[in-house]
């Protein structure tokens, strides 16, 4: 079967799941590929975000009103989406479910574990993030999806390719941030799709 991971912040206590990008968690599956965990791992820790040519941020160069997405901050023409960076100097493991138990945990949470569940074993890191972290995967794909072409490749991924439960919350979270009706997400999924069809 093999060995599967999460991407925990220690000093934030959440983690990202890499099944959230249509991807598997296994280290060489989701290390691969584009703009899927590895991708939000380095947005997550980027730092200095918006300086330059190729950051993820919304431009302006009129009035912001009704533009600026609630997971923004903005900054005279250019709002940046708040989840890039949020975790930039934090403690962060790419945390397997078969690692030594107990590495990364201090006794108070190994404590609160075995309280909570019942379980006399001593946890990895990723039993313990899935039970007590937050799991933040849908809101740093919302904050990719500044960028319009990512945003619409989101879109085309989680319309053909939602295999698991909370795939459709991802999607309407992008399409309620970014005022996109369900129409017009149709529309674009399958643009990108024909585009897609066309290059194979």
């Amino acid at each position: 079967m093999g060995q599967y991971y999460i991407v925990a912040n220690l000093d934030k206590k959440q983690y990202i799941y890499p099944h959230d990008f249509c991807s598997g968690a296994k280290l060489l599956e989701f290390t691969g590929g584009s703009y899927g965990t590895a991708a939000a791992l380095a947005m997550l820790t980027a730092s200095g975000n918006g300086k330059g040519g190729g950051d993820i941020y919304i431009r302006c160069y009129g009035d912001w009103d009704g533009l600026i997405p609630d997971n923004c901050i903005h900054d005279e023409n250019i709002a940046y989406p708040e989840m890039i960076g949020y975790w930039a100097g934090d403690r962060i493991v790419t945390a397997g479910h078969e690692a030594e138990n107990g590495l990364f945990l201090t006794d108070e949470q190994i404590d609160d574990y075995k309280n909570s569940t019942g379980v006399f074993e001593v946890p990895t890191l990723h039993e313990y993030a899935i039970k007590f972290f937050g799991n933040v995967s849908a809101q740093i794909i919302v904050a990719m999806c500044a960028e319009e072409w990512l945003r619409e490749e989101k879109i085309w991924l989680y319309t053909y390719h939602s295999y698991l439960d909370n795939h459709p919350d991802i999607l309407s979270s992008i399409l309620k941030t970014y005022n996109i009706s369900k129409e017009q997400a149709s529309e674009i999924a399958f643009r990108v799709k024909n585009a897609k069809d066309k290059t194979r």
